[in-house]
């Protein structure tokens, strides 16, 4: 494939220029989560991963709110270390993004068991302390757009 074929993928995403729209959809996977673990029976699997995926969101949305292109990744984990070199008051609660790390394909068959509904509500609870701590460090018109 030459440099100049379109077909090819770009290495990162450019920085999104709605960034109310990443916060907004991370609030609509912690919803979904909770959702999930009031059916009968409960989808903990489902509302763990919703709660990875909130997260990486809000993180993508800091990030993509102070210019910073980031790699197609769904490592909770990295991102939450860059949002604290950017934010040093992010550092705590960024590092607990480690805890959501397995949750990222929670959704997909795999050999270990699913999480349990406590475990989900625990990642649930988590995400949403993440995506609060971030979405307070964004513009009050951001904030008013996903608060609504």
């Amino acid at each position: 494939m030459n440099s100049s074929d379109s077909s090819k993928p770009p290495s990162a995403d450019p920085p999104h220029n709605d960034i109310a729209a990443w916060f907004i959809k991370a609030h609509r996977d912690i919803r979904v989560g909770f959702l999930a673990l009031q059916d009968a029976p409960p989808v903990p699997d489902m509302a763990s991963y919703h709660a990875h995926s909130a997260t990486e969101k809000a993180l993508k949305g800091f990030l993509a709110s102070h210019g910073l292109s980031f790699h197609k990744t769904r490592n909770v984990v990295a991102m939450g270390q860059a949002c604290a070199s950017i934010d040093a008051t992010l550092g705590e609660i960024c590092s607990r993004a480690k805890e959501l790390a397995n949750y990222a394909e929670a959704h997909l068959p795999a050999d270990k068991p699913d999480p349990s509904p406590a475990e989900a509500q625990n990642a649930l609870i988590l995400a949403c302390k993440i995506f609060d701590e971030v979405l307070s460090r964004m513009p009050a018109e951001v904030q008013a757009r996903v608060l609504h």
